[in-house]
């Protein structure tokens, strides 16, 4: 989550509401620019009223809030379940190592049919996990590795073409 944030908050920030006029001296006409945090300036209309350009600003502002969080905290959510249940197989070990050989046949019985119940219920959770997001964690190693895969073209033909700007691009889209 850590790295989601950093990655919008600089460019909420870095980008505040502004509005900036260049003057074009070729045709001698003046062009108004507005901040927004993604995408071109250009996108925004110049005759938006000022109200409606913050208003603007301030919903692109909360989309990317909302898409980091709900992008990256699907993946933590998933990675803090997977992380539990590796946790309940650790115990359960940790469990059975604890046996002793000593006991009782009937206490040793009790407390193997206690250990079977909780490491079928612990493998049932790791199935209904696996069943639940098998198709969700395909989808994004799939498009994760398309992306990685273009960015790697990218970043050869900038490294061939000896263009730092997509190098350095390249690397900072890599982290």
């Amino acid at each position: 989550m850590f790295g989601a944030y950093t990655t919008f908050i600089p460019l909420i920030f870095r980008n505040l509401p502004n509005i900036s006029a260049v003057i074009n001296k070729a045709n001698d006409t003046t062009i108004i620019y507005m901040n927004i945090p993604t995408g071109p300036n250009c996108w925004v209309s110049p005759h938006m009223s000022m109200n409606m350009y913050f208003a603007y600003w301030f919903f692109i502002s909360v989309h990317l809030i909302i898409s980091c969080t709900g992008y990256i905290g699907g993946d933590v959510y998933i990675f803090g379940i997977a992380q539990h249940i590796c946790g309940q197989f650790q115990l359960l070990y940790d469990d059975m190592e604890g046996l002793n050989a000593n006991d009782i046949y009937l206490v040793q019985r009790i407390n193997l049919c206690t250990l079977y119940r909780r490491h079928n219920h612990v493998v049932k959770l790791a199935n209904a996990l696996e069943k639940t997001f098998n198709l969700v964690l395909l989808v994004q190693l799939l498009a994760s590795t398309l992306i990685i895969g273009f960015s790697g073209i990218l970043l050869l033909l900038g490294i061939r073409n000896g263009d730092n700007n997509l190098i350095v691009a390249t690397m900072v889209f890599f982290f």
